[in-house]
C-alpha cells in the first residue's frame, strides 16, 4: 500500500526523515518538494502497523514531526493485469466464436 508523508524542513528534519526511511528499509516512491517548506514523500508499507510503526520513529527522529496525508490500499499493478486477462479471454473467445462460422 502507498502512503504520502508530510514533514516540515526546517532545522534537517529532510535528513532525519530520510535516514529512518533507510534504517527500516522503506522504499521511497517518490518526493514532491513543493513551493513551500511542506515536502510530500510517497512510500510503500506492507500494512497498517508497519506504517504506524514508522510514524511513531519519524516523530521521535524529527523535531517538527510527520503526517500521514493519504493511504492508498489499492493495488493498481493487480487491476491491470485482470484488466489484461480479461480482455485476452473476450479476444480468445471471439476468434473462436469467428473461427466457427
Amino acid at each position: 500500500m502507498k502512503a504520502i508523508l508530510k514533514y516540515t524542513d526546517c532545522l534537517h528534519d529532510g535528513k532525519r526523515v530520510s535516514s529512518v526511511l533507510y534504517e527500516n528499509n522503506i522504499q521511497i516512491l517518490r518526493i514532491r518538494p513543493g513551493k513551500s517548506i511542506y515536502p510530500q514523500v510517497t512510500i510503500h508499507v506492507n500494512d497498517y502497523d508497519e506504517l504506524n510503526m514508522l510514524i511513531q520513529k519519524l516523530n521521535d527522529a524529527c523535531l517538527y514531526g510527520v503526517e500521514v496525508v493519504k493511504v492508498n490500499t489499492i493495488n493498481y499493478s493487480v487491476i491491470v493485469i485482470e484488466y489484461l486477462l480479461l480482455f485476452l479471454c473476450f479476444f480468445m473467445l471471439f476468434e473462436i466464436l469467428c473461427f466457427v462460422k
